[in-house]
């Protein structure tokens, strides 16, 4: 028997071991909550799919002006980093409004996706700054309309495996 910290010997209560009853009826809950957790999900993806079809061109497009805006002077720069700043606002308004989802809150978040659309916006910057203020503005149109389409199909990717998330399609191995 071993002794605690004040040097009196610790009684170790039994453990008693869970009736079969008691476990069955323990998986049927898990089942049952395993079974709920995949409802709301389709729920969610559902109300997603209401979104506007229109959604991921305009936010390419939104994020084109924004890199367009990095090569510009800084009085257009000012300008179009506020009209990207807003569109996306009034964007994600319209999302919320159209499927009751905040857009970036506690949605579960496919892998892979964010460091592609944080790579090409972080490049696309660089690039439209360096094109527009060091000798080559024909440059930074160019580049925002790569950033702009490579954000387009990003996001649609993004929704695309954010549906395969919330349809359950991995939670059938989950449960095995």
């Amino acid at each position: 028997m071993e002794n605690d910290a004040t040097g009196a010997p610790r009684s170790e209560s039994p453990r008693s071991e869970p009736s079969p009853a008691h476990a069955h009826a323990d998986a049927d809950a898990a089942r049952a909550a395993l079974d709920a957790v995949a409802e709301s999900k389709a729920l969610v993806a559902e109300r997603m799919r209401r979104g506007p079809r229109w959604y991921n061109p305009v936010y390419g497009a939104l994020c084109g002006l924004l890199i367009l805006s990095m090569g510009l002077p800084e009085v257009w720069f000012v300008v179009g980093v506020v009209v990207s700043a807003i569109g996306l606002g009034a964007l994600a308004g319209i999302y919320r409004k159209r499927t009751g989802i905040v857009l970036g809150t506690g949605n579960p978040r496919p892998r892979g996706i964010y460091p592609w659309l944080i790579a090409v916006l972080g490049v696309a910057a660089v690039a439209s700054y360096f094109d527009g203020h060091h000798g080559f503005p024909l440059g930074v149109p160019i580049v925002a309309v790569c950033a702009g389409v490579a954000c387009w199909v990003l996001s649609r990717r993004y929704d695309a495996a954010l549906f395969e998330l919330l349809e359950g399609q991995h939670d059938d191995e989950v449960r095995r």
